[in-house]
């Protein structure tokens, strides 16, 4: 998890100051050796000091922009609050720590349709998830 110490104007038409907002960096584009395959991934834009990645909206929904200013990211030490927590499992999936399944269903929990399925999954998958450990146990 990362945060951004600067101001910066998104898609959705308001400036996020990243203090409080956390976001899981999707890729960044550099010249390593893996920039070509991103490249050929239809990634091209390397440009704006920025690199896409995964937020949670003023309104609690999870969404990908471009944050910009990388020279100012810093790991997030903070502790996730609310539907923000759903970052711990986007970088959970991503490591594939965590399948698709237990994620989608961990996301419509936090997002207030509780979700009888999470009986199925273990302790450690679901704080995988990003869910705390009073909620799995219910």
């Amino acid at each position: 998890m990362l945060v951004a110490h600067s101001q910066t104007p998104f898609g959705e038409g308001y400036i996020l100051n990243y203090d409080r907002f956390p976001f899981v960096l999707k890729y960044l584009c550099n010249w390593d050796n893996n920039f070509q395959k991103i490249l050929d991934g239809g990634n091209h834009d390397s440009s704006d000091m920025q690199g896409p990645g995964y937020l949670i909206s003023e309104e609690g929904k999870l969404y990908c922009d471009n944050i910009f200013d990388y020279d100012s990211w810093e790991y997030f030490e903070g502790e996730l609050q609310g539907t923000e927590r759903i970052l711990q499992g986007v970088s959970s999936l991503m490591q594939d720590k965590i399948g698709i399944d237990i994620f989608l269903d961990a996301y419509q929990y936090m997002q207030n349709e509780r979700n009888q399925a999470l009986d199925i999954y273990t302790e450690e998958g679901l704080k995988l998830a990003g869910l705390t450990e009073i909620e799995d146990k219910k």
